[in-house]
């Protein structure tokens, strides 16, 4: 979930600077942006999910409803640029380091934790967008899905006793698309496929994870109605399966048994030009992927001011 996500995620009462990156054109069609800190996705590339992304203080309640999951396989500090061909097509381009101003072996800005993502975004119209998204990564999850599909930083839901994390790449195929049906309503989706390898054995006091790779798949469907009842709100639904790894070459680390659902619900309500407040619905069938997993639905509100 989103909730006390970034850099309050860890303690309370804390005062964090979240996201910091300066952008200047470059010439007529490229723009250069420059992320010094918390650098994510969606500071570069349109995600293709117009009503829903709003980054946490508006749109979706969750992480996964708010893009498609392998847009988290890059964050952190680094360079990117977008170049538009004409008035239907772009490229976006970015490189972000996990742990950049760290000097210690095995992190900076080229030695640690990366993401590299290329996606063209296609607008044929002014009510449809269609994005295809490539992603290269190294240590990096999503943060979304079951925990096999996480397993490098939640071994120990699988028993193992470690505070080491497992060295891993992945390459992630995404395809997104959108479509403003009529002024009162836009339907979309996407769907998300991700290669992921262990890269290196590792061996715990409760057992050995060995090399391997993993087939993780996720997909979405959204349907938002924008000024429902009045300017400015917007409702939301939307269904999909979060991140589940569908094939394993490791026992160890086996493929997803079930296939759970995410359903999510939304009504953002504009109380004035700065304060909204949002009740939603979120409910996960078989949670994990696993069907011994009782239902879970989570009642939520959310409120946000914005200065």
């Amino acid at each position: 979930m989103r909730f006390n996500a970034g850099p309050f995620g860890e303690a309370s009462n804390t005062v964090a600077l979240d996201a910091l990156f300066y952008q200047f054109p470059l010439g007529k069609s490229t723009t250069v942006i420059l992320e010094a800190n918390a650098g994510a996705a969606d500071d570069f590339t349109n995600t293709v999910n117009p009503y829903f992304d709003g980054d946490g203080g508006s749109g979706a309640l969750s992480n996964f409803g708010t893009r498609n999951p392998i847009y988290y396989l890059t964050a952190g500090t680094g360079i990117a640029l977008r170049h538009q061909f004409g008035e239907k097509l772009e490229l976006s381009l970015g490189y972000l380091a996990g742990n950049a101003a760290s000097p210690t072996r095995g992190n900076g800005l080229f030695n640690g934790s990366y993401g590299a993502l290329a996606q063209l975004t296609f607008k044929p119209t002014s009510t449809m967008a269609l994005g295809l998204t490539y992603v290269n990564s190294y240590n990096f999850v999503t943060g979304t899905g079951s925990n096999a599909s996480n397993f490098p930083v939640r071994l120990g839901s699988f028993g193992f006793d470690t505070e080491d994390n497992l060295k891993t790449s992945s390459n992630s195929y995404g395809a997104q698309a959108s479509w403003r049906v009529r002024p009162g309503l836009a339907i979309g989706g996407w769907a998300g496929y991700t290669n992921q390898r262990i890269l290196s054995n590792l061996a715990t006091p409760t057992g050995s994870v060995q090399r391997g790779d993993q087939k993780i798949w996720n997909w979405a469907v959204t349907v938002a109605f924008p000024d429902l009842l009045k300017e400015g709100n917007v409702a939301g639904f939307l269904v999909g399966m979060e991140p589940r790894v569908t094939s394993s070459t490791n026992r160890t680390l086996p493929e997803d048994k079930d296939t759970s659902l995410h359903i999510e619900g939304f009504y953002q309500f504009k109380l004035s030009d700065n304060i909204s407040i949002t009740p939603g619905v979120i409910w996960l069938t078989a949670p994990d992927h696993n069907k011994s997993n009782s239902d879970l639905v989570i009642g939520v509100v959310r409120t946000t001011f914005t200065f």
